[in-house]
């Protein structure tokens, strides 16, 4: 009997499904009033806040008279007018985290970068786009389309049509997709300005720095640059540097670290230090209120040595011994 239950107790914790989801999609940047987040597989909303971490199978909702900006994992940045929800897509593909999502209403203005694969699902319809600006709006069962840049897949079961620039679409239940038409003006009602993005946050190492291995600190920098993507010497905003890798640290002076730092610039230019004990990819995150998110991941290779301090007495007093053991 005590055999057989040994060997359900094995096939419990080695063949069990994943009960949440982990992988990061994306940065709270920009919240004007209220937004809040449904935690994958959990029965409560929570507040959110600039800065919060976004991950698969989340949801998140903006509530009355409340609007928000978003930069995901895959350079994506996100709109969010009033009263909108949608929830980020569960995947097994790493390639996938952040690419798509599930609109439930609401309104969303996307500007991917060219290349990036990216969808949004509502039930009516889905949009997908490589590189473009567009506008989603959805309620009451119909989906309206505008893009402002580049071109729009709009498709369902009953067929699909190209938008292009300056064009609009829209779609409802049990039929195809309208054909596209010249919009009048822009942008309709002007809220996608009052969700402003006044730059963005850019990481890296700086040139020559130290590689990253376990357990040491490096030299890591973090730069502001303006809408235009120039280094803007005169912004001063107040910067969380943070990862969603376990075991990563941040400090200003190399000594004292912190799961989480919050730097200012000088122009226009942080550094700081970084050191985690987790070898393989790490993700390090900036964020400010009104700035599009930076990210890097770095590869941090095991260290070589690891130092092991010893205090020893003797007949002199208290002395440190430093042993040193490298690895082969």
């Amino acid at each position: 009997m005590k055999s057989k239950l040994l060997f359900l107790v094995f096939l419990l914790t080695t063949y069990h499904l994943p009960l949440t989801a982990s992988q990061m999609t994306g940065v709270i940047t920009t919240v004007k009033g209220e937004v809040q987040v449904l935690p994958y597989q959990k029965n409560t909303w929570q507040p959110s806040k600039v800065g919060a971490f976004l991950y698969e199978g989340d949801t998140v909702k903006t509530l009355k008279k409340s609007q928000a900006a978003i930069t995901l994992t895959n350079g994506v940045v996100m709109k969010l007018n009033q009263n909108t929800e949608f929830s980020f897509d569960v995947t097994s593909s790493i390639e996938k985290i952040s690419s798509q999502i599930k609109m439930k209403a609401g309104q969303i203005y996307s500007s991917v970068r060219p290349k990036t694969k990216f969808e949004i699902h509502t039930p009516v319809a889905i949009v997908a786009v490589r590189g473009t600006e567009f506008d989603v709006h959805y309620g009451a069962g119909k989906l309206e389309l505008a893009v402002y840049k580049g071109k729009v897949n709009l498709k369902n079961d009953y067929g699909d049509v190209d938008v292009e620039e300056g064009e609009s679409s829209s779609a409802s239940g049990g039929q195809s997709p309208e054909p596209p038409k010249k919009m009048e003006e822009k942008k309709e009602d002007g809220w996608q300005e009052e969700v402003k993005i006044k730059g963005i946050l850019k990481i890296e190492i700086p040139q020559g720095g130290t590689k990253p291995v376990t357990d040491a600190p490096f030299e890591i920098s973090v730069s502001v640059h303006n809408a235009d993507n120039k280094l803007d010497k005169t912004a001063k905003p107040e910067i969380t540097v943070k990862s969603d890798t376990a075991g990563m640290s941040f400090s200003s002076d190399g000594i004292n670290f912190n799961s989480d730092l919050k730097i200012s610039v000088a122009e226009g230019v942080a550094k700081l230090f970084a050191k985690t004990s987790v070898s393989g990819a790490n993700s390090i995150i900036a964020s400010s209120d009104g700035y599009t998110a930076g990210q890097l991941t770095i590869t941090v290779t095991p260290a070589k040595t690891k130092n092991l301090k010893l205090k020893i007495k003797s007949s002199t007093g208290d002395d440190d011994l430093l042993l040193k053991f490298k690895k082969k």
